[in-house]
C-alpha cells in the first residue's frame, strides 16, 4: 500500500516542536570537554546507548531554550543576476524533489538583498533572471526579463541578525494583523486562481493578427487569457493571462476561431489551497526549525570557560531538588499555575507548584511544609481548588532552571533530541557566542 508523509504533516510536527518547548522544560547543552582522536574531524554522532552514556557523562552546562529562541526555518536561496530559478507548478513536489532540468532541488524562491522573498510563477520558458524583483506588491507582477514573481514577505531585521545565516532564512505565515505587506498578501490571495498557463506545444499555422480565443472551462470561474502568436511561424509562444479567475480544481484550455492552425496544446497552473501567499511556511516548505542561543560569557559564573566539542537539545533533565508529585483526577492540574502556593485543605501543608505536567495529570511541588494528604483537597491563594486522587513525596523535581550547571542536574535524566559534535570551542568569561540548531522533521 503505497504511502507518503506529506509536508504539511512535518510543518505540523515542528511547530507542535515549538508548543512542547513552551510546555516542557527544553535546554540546550554543551560538553565533551576532551579531545577527540582527530580534533579536526570529529565523529558522525550514533543514536546508541552507549552514546547516551557519554553525553550524560561529558555536560557541562545548559541553558533553557524558549519558543522565542525557535523559528521555521527553508534553505536560503539568494536572487543573483543571471541564474535560472524553477517556476511553481501544482503537478509536483516543489519541496523534496529535484527539477529534471536540472539534476538538483528546485529553487522556487528568491531572497533579495533587502531581504524580500519572492516565489517564481513563471520563468518566461526558462530563460535566466537578469531583473531583481523588487518593491511588495500583493499580487504577482512580471519584471523586464519576462519572469512572474510573487512577493512572499519581508524578513524583519531583529530575524536578519537572529536567523538568515548562509544557509538557511526564516519562513513565516502570520496570524494577526501586524501591519506588514505580507498580512495583506495572506489576506487577498486567491484560491483556485490561473496566474500562469504552461505552453507545452505551441503548434503552427495560426494567425499573428488576428490571434484565436482562448477558452478556459473548469470549475472554477472568470479566468480569461489571450494568445500570443510568433509573426513568422505562427506558433503560440504563450498565453498572457488577463483574469485569473478563482475556485478552480480542474481546467481544460482550448483556441477558438484558429484561422488553420493546429497543434496547440497547454497545462493551466492552479494556485495552491488559499492562494499563492496564503501559507508561506507550506508554499515554501518550513519544514526544519532553527534554534538559537546566545551564550554569554559565564552567565552568572554557572558556564565555565573551558573548551567544549558537543552541543545539542536536551529535554526534560531533572534537577538535584526533590519534592512532592501531587496526581490529579480530570486533568486539574492544569487550575494551578507555576510558582503558585498551594495548600492542602485538611493537612494544612503547603508547597510551591515548580512544574505542571503538559497533559494536566500532575504538579510537581517543592519547598513543602508539612505533608500533603492523598485524597484531600488542595488549593491556592485564589480559592482554586481540586481533590487529590494520589501523592508521591521524596521525588526529583524537573530542571525550570534559566541556566544550570552540571552540578545542578541529576545524572541520566532527561532525553537528548538533538547531537551536533564539533570542532573545539573555546570560551572565555567575557565572550558571547551564538549556536545554531537545525532540526528537521
Amino acid at each position: 500500500m503505497p504511502a507518503i508523509i506529506n509536508n504539511d504533516l512535518r510543518i505540523f510536527n515542528s511547530d507542535a516542536f515549538t508548543r512542547a518547548v513552551a510546555a516542557v522544560p527544553t535546554y540546550l547543552f554543551i560538553g565533551k570537554e576532551s579531545t577527540w582522536v582527530n580534533e579536526n574531524n570529529p565523529p558522525v554522532p550514533i543514536d546508541s546507548n552507549l552514546q547516551k552514556t557519554k553525553l550524560y557523562k561529558d555536560i557541562v552546562a545548559i541553558k533553557k531554550v524558549v519558543p522565542s529562541n525557535i523559528a521555521s526555518v527553508i534553505p536560503r536561496i539568494d536572487w543573483t543576476n543571471g541564474n535560472i530559478y524553477d517556476e511553481y507548478d501544482h503537478r509536483v513536489n516543489l519541496i523534496d524533489d529535484q527539477s529534471p532540468d536540472t539534476g538538483n532541488f528546485y529553487q522556487l524562491y528568491v531572497v533579495t538583498d533587502e531581504f524580500n522573498v519572492y516565489k517564481c510563477i513563471s520563468n518566461n520558458g526558462r530563460v535566466a533572471s537578469i531583473v531583481k524583483p523588487t518593491g511588495s506588491p500583493i499580487t504577482p507582477f512580471q519584471t523586464a526579463d519576462g519572469y512572474v514573481w510573487k512577493y512572499m514577505y519581508t524578513i524583519p531585521a531583529i530575524d536578519v541578525f537572529s536567523y538568515l545565516t548562509n544557509d538557511w532564512m526564516p519562513c513565516y505565515t502570520i496570524d494577526v494583523n501586524d501591519g506588514t505587506a505580507q498580512w495583506q498578501v495572506q489576506q487577498t490571495a486567491i484560491d483556485g486562481a490561473i496566474d500562469h498557463i504552461v505552453v507545452e506545444n505551441g503548434g503552427s499555422g495560426y494567425d499573428p493578427v488576428t490571434p484565436p480565443d482562448v477558452v478556459i472551462v473548469g470549475d472554477g470561474s472568470s479566468a480569461t487569457a489571450t494568445a500570443n502568436v510568433d509573426n513568422v511561424t505562427g506558433e503560440i509562444k504563450s498565453l498572457t493571462i488577463t483574469n485569473v479567475g478563482s475556485g478552480y480544481t480542474d481546467v481544460s484550455i482550448s483556441l477558438q476561431n484558429t484561422n488553420g492552425g493546429a497543434g496547440f496544446s497547454s497545462t493551466a497552473i492552479l494556485s495552491p489551497i488559499g492562494g499563492h501567499g496564503y501559507d508561506a511556511k507550506s508554499e515554501l516548505g518550513a519544514i526544519h526549525k532553527m534554534i538559537r542561543m546566545e551564550l554569554s560569557g559565564d552567565e552568572n559564573g554557572t558556564f565555565p570557560a573551558t573548551s567544549y566539542r558537543q552541543a545539542g537539545i536536551l529535554s526534560m533533565p531533572l534537577s538535584t531538588d526533590t519534592g512532592s508529585k501531587l496526581f490529579f483526577n480530570n486533568k486539574n492540574a492544569v487550575l494551578f499555575k507555576t510558582g503558585q502556593l498551594v495548600t492542602g485543605q485538611s493537612s494544612g501543608a503547603t508547597g510551591i507548584v515548580r512544574y505542571i505536567d503538559i497533559d494536566g495529570k500532575y504538579l510537581y511541588v517543592d519547598n513543602i511544609t508539612g505533608a500533603f494528604i492523598q485524597t484531600e483537597t488542595v488549593q491556592n491563594s485564589i480559592s482554586i481548588s481540586a481533590p487529590l486522587n494520589d501523592i508521591s513525596t521524596d521525588v526529583l523535581i524537573p530542571e525550570i532552571s534559566l541556566v544550570s550547571a552540571k552540578s545542578g542536574i541529576t545524572k541520566r535524566t532527561g532525553k537528548f533530541l538533538y547531537v551536533s559534535n564539533r570542532t573545539v570551542i573555546t570560551r572565555t568569561v567575557d565572550q558571547t557566542e551564538d549556536i545554531r540548531v537545525i532540526i528537521s522533521f
